[in-house]
């Protein structure tokens, strides 16, 4: 899975940042976890469990991601849905035990519709 770790993040969403002149786009991150002297595979722990799938929301929000991938497609026809694995969280209970990623599975369509919502903030991160 993976060799080294230095700092494991999550993607927090696009900001829209305007000026009178343009706008651009920026990426925040989260520092979740942090290995200063890094962390072989050997010392992580992967739990990829059913119980870390993402779970359906209201039909609101459904609506939403299906609106939000409807427009993704049609300005390109490159795109195309399909299974990814979904970062839940990390556990770190204290030092002498690894660190336990937990992953669930879901799918591109439902990522653009969530992650990179423009109300990613107001969203449930279950």
């Amino acid at each position: 899975l993976l060799g080294r770790v230095d700092t494991i993040t999550t993607d927090m969403a696009a900001i829209a940042v305007e000026d009178e002149t343009s706008t651009a786009s920026i990426r925040a991150f989260e520092v979740i976890c942090s290995f200063p002297d890094g962390i072989s595979e050997s010392e992580l722990k992967v739990n990829c469990r059913g119980q870390n799938d993402r779970q359906q929301s209201s039909s609101d929000n459904e609506s939403n991601i299906d609106a939000i991938w409807k427009d993704r497609t049609s300005s390109n026809s490159s795109l195309f849905n399909g299974t990814k694995f979904r970062f839940k969280n990390v556990q770190v209970h204290n030092a002498s035990s690894p660190p336990m990623l937990n992953l669930g599975v879901t799918d591109y369509k439902s990522f653009l519709g969530t992650n990179c919502a423009p109300n990613w903030q107001q969203l449930d991160p279950s």
